[in-house]
């Protein structure tokens, strides 16, 4: 009977391992590779080895040691986590779509890999978890308790994760942010509050700074990008800009209701040159005033320039003399009996009042939606000859 070797023994009892046997080294250099492996990684030696007096020390808080055999455990050798790898949405995905079909096959063309492929990253997530997922009965699987688990947060994971992509979507669909337009004082008073209360009401989430300026002013803000927009009057031509016509209203005489032209219902320029005359300062209107007094230039009786809408209302009413001004910036004192709106012969003056803004600015939702309010209220609101239609 020949002699019975224990290097011998030990190597053919682990045939079937993957651990290499070192039987050259000897029984010592054997145990030895075995107690490497046993090794916890940043330690100078076993568990036991430490200068701890107390088990209880081991393995430390928040730190797991895999590997001992249990129901739901794979069969993995020992090794230390200290948190598992982050796993990505497509384990995840692929989990649940075997799940959902309970076939690693039919997972497979549904997420369009090969079926070693998807049973990799499930022996890799079950590596990771140090727990089972699925128990395999040949060709048939069923989920462990584990895996069943898991399930319910990988679907709520993939749901998050859904939420979040939805929820940055909807920055198109819900404006945020901050938006600037220019107008002059008249527009600011009687267009805009109405505007801007409907506008908030939908885009709650948006900040507007409004710009009190006039004529050129308005058109050189937008021009250079300072506001987002400006509302003046057209026509207004220049290849930078878009235009949309927002509505039309009659630029009107107005005197108090004491005035001699009070009772009119129409008066021409030849009579007017011979009040007192109340005017705007600057501004569009006011170039349209000097054109239609034009032929009288000689005779003109400038009483006043002044620098806002109000202003003139408040002189005339007072009687100081007759201006000329849009029917919707006096609405409230025509309606009242305060001022008296008299036609303009021999044709009226109408004004056509649009939001401009530069054709090279992409729109978000929160600047259609002005564009869209603007419009509807003028039309709601019987702002004098409400036409909207988009202009070049």
């Amino acid at each position: 009977m020949g002699r019975f070797d224990l290097r011998d023994a030990e190597c053919s009892s682990r045939k079937k391992s993957t651990v290499p046997c070192e039987s050259r080294k000897g029984t010592r250099g054997f145990r030895a590779g075995l107690e490497a492996r046993r090794r916890i990684p940043g330690q100078a030696g076993p568990p036991a080895a430490r200068a701890s007096p107390q088990a209880t020390d081991w393995p430390p808080d928040g730190v797991a040691l895999l590997g001992e055999q249990g129901k739901d455990r794979p069969r993995v050798g020992p090794q230390l986590v200290t948190g598992l790898r982050v796993l990505d949405f497509d384990q995840l995905h692929t989990f649940l779509e075997i799940v959902r079909l309970n076939s690693f096959s039919k997972a497979a063309k549904t997420c369009y890999r090969t079926q070693p492929a998807i049973s990799a990253q499930i022996r890799q997530m079950e590596q990771e978890l140090g727990m089972r997922l699925f128990d395999r009965f040949g060709s048939k699987i069923t989920l462990t308790t584990a895996g069943r688990l898991f399930a319910k947060y990988a679907r709520r994971i993939l749901d998050l994760r859904r939420e979040g992509f939805d929820k940055v979507r909807e920055l198109e669909h819900v404006a945020k942010g901050e938006m600037s337009m220019a107008a002059n004082e008249a527009t600011c008073i009687h267009v805009l509050p109405g505007v801007f209360a409907r506008y908030r009401e939908q885009f709650p989430g948006v900040r507007i700074q409004v710009v009190r300026a006039y004529g050129t002013a308005i058109f050189e803000s937008v021009v250079d990008n300072s506001v987002d927009f400006g509302i003046t009057q057209l026509p207004l031509h220049d290849k930078r800009l878009a235009v949309v016509q927002i509505y039309s209203d009659e630029v009107m005489l107005l005197t108090s209701r004491e005035h001699r032209f009070a009772g009119r219902k129409s008066v021409g320029a030849k009579e007017i040159v011979k009040e007192d005359l109340l005017l705007p300062k600057t501004g569009r209107t006011r170039r349209r005033i000097d054109e239609y007094l034009d032929p009288y230039e000689d005779q003109i009786r400038v009483s006043m320039e002044l620098e806002s809408s109000e202003m003139q209302k408040r002189f005339t009413e007072a009687n100081l003399g007759i201006t000329f001004l849009a029917a919707t910036s006096a609405r409230e004192e025509i309606r009242d009996g305060r001022l008296k709106a008299i036609r303009l012969l021999p044709l009226p003056m109408i004004r056509t009042i649009g939001l401009i803004y530069r054709k090279d600015k992409a729109l978000s939702l929160a600047s259609l939606g002005l564009i869209r309010l603007v419009g509807e209220f003028a039309e709601q609101t019987g702002l004098g000859l409400p036409s909207v239609r988009k202009a070049s």
